[in-house]
């Protein structure tokens, strides 16, 4: 990842690459959320029908 940010540019291939470690992260961020309000007894606002 540090070798294809520090390009001057971005072949399709370095981009699919980086877009998916991207999104990777965001899922896992969103799982940790997900794991901890339910450790606390918070609802989460993914299923909480009246939140949407």
């Amino acid at each position: 990842m540090q070798g294809i940010l520090s390009q001057q540019s971005l072949s399709e291939e370095d981009f699919a690459v980086v877009e998916h470690a991207g999104c990777n992260a965001v899922m896992a961020t969103v799982d940790l959320l997900e794991c901890l309000r339910g450790m606390c007894g918070i609802e989460s606002p993914l299923t909480n029908k009246e939140a949407a």
